[in-house]
């Protein structure tokens, strides 16, 4: 199959962006929100429709900054919930812990320990933070999945949980569902899909990249990045019948074949809008 591949990158993000909203609609209708991810993003479609903009801006800064890393169970902080580090770590929250853990007291406290480091003025949380914090909860709640979500009961995919317990302790003893993987090993990695790792490590992570039009990728999130290339060289692989002499990072340019990932993931291995999300960053990262 020869690959789609498109001129310009802007034209390549729109792309990207058409298709992550089928995902983000697929994956919506086929259940509740499991995950903090899929809340906010539904939340964004439909609870932000009336005053779009700043709540929503206010909402991320109020989770990033002071619910997150209070979160107990969990060891987030500020500097790793950057850009596509909040999506991932959204996506990591089971939506029955996130509300079972008083989103609004952990808001308090991070506000209070802000306020006392001279970090913030008095009334912000009054007038900013906590608005927007308070409109994302009733939204929640007068959704018809509310009190699914509230209980956690999502089957395999989001076990309910305590505060304190993170997801690895609640699954211990289930059956995986990444048991049989599919990634490529690195070990498979051929002489041209080391060089193309090399060189967009270096394009991501560099000092100083020109073309790449933001500051650099951390480390960690390089290596999410990574793990993202084996699965889907190894989906091409093994699950595709690609002959390993064929794979290119070039492949995350043709669209139709990444829609097609998305939807077998999905489909078959029941992930999420946020799983999608991430491809849809490493395949913007490539394109660039």
């Amino acid at each position: 199959m020869s690959p789609k591949f498109l001129p310009h990158v802007k034209s390549y993000c729109i792309m990207v962006i058409l298709i992550l909203m089928k995902v983000f609609y697929l994956a919506m209708s086929q259940q509740p929100p499991k995950n903090l991810l899929e809340t906010v993003l539904l939340y964004i479609q439909h609870g932000e429709t009336k005053t779009p903009g700043s709540n929503f801006s206010n909402l991320k800064t109020t989770l990033r900054r002071y619910v997150l890393p209070n979160l107990h169970g969990y060891k987030f902080v500020p500097e790793d919930l950057e850009g596509a580090g909040l999506d991932y770590a959204l996506s990591q929250i089971p939506l029955d812990v996130f509300l079972n853990v008083k989103p609004l007291e952990l808001l308090s406290k991070g506000c209070q320990a802000a306020l006392s480091a001279g970090q913030i003025t008095a009334n912000l949380e009054r007038t900013t933070y906590r608005p927007a914090l308070n409109k994302f909860l009733k939204w929640i709640q007068q959704e018809s999945w509310y009190e699914e979500a509230a209980e956690g009961r999502y089957g395999k995919y989001a076990p309910k949980t305590r505060s304190k317990a993170n997801i690895m302790a609640a699954n211990r003893g289930r059956r995986s569902l990444h048991a049989n993987p599919y990634g490529l090993k690195e070990s498979e990695l051929t002489p041209k899909l080391l060089k193309q790792l090399e060189q967009l490590h270096t394009f991501c992570t560099g000092e100083y990249v020109p073309k790449r039009q933001d500051k650099k990728m951390r480390e960690v999130t390089f290596n999410n990045h990574k793990t993202r290339l084996l699965n889907i060289l190894g989906w091409l692989k093994n699950v595709e019948s690609y002959q390993l002499a064929d794979l290119d990072f070039k492949l995350l340019n043709d669209l139709d074949l990444l829609e097609k990932f998305f939807a077998w993931g999905i489909n078959e291995r029941g992930n999420t809008c946020g799983w999608a999300m991430g491809f849809c960053d490493l395949a913007l990262n490539v394109a660039k």
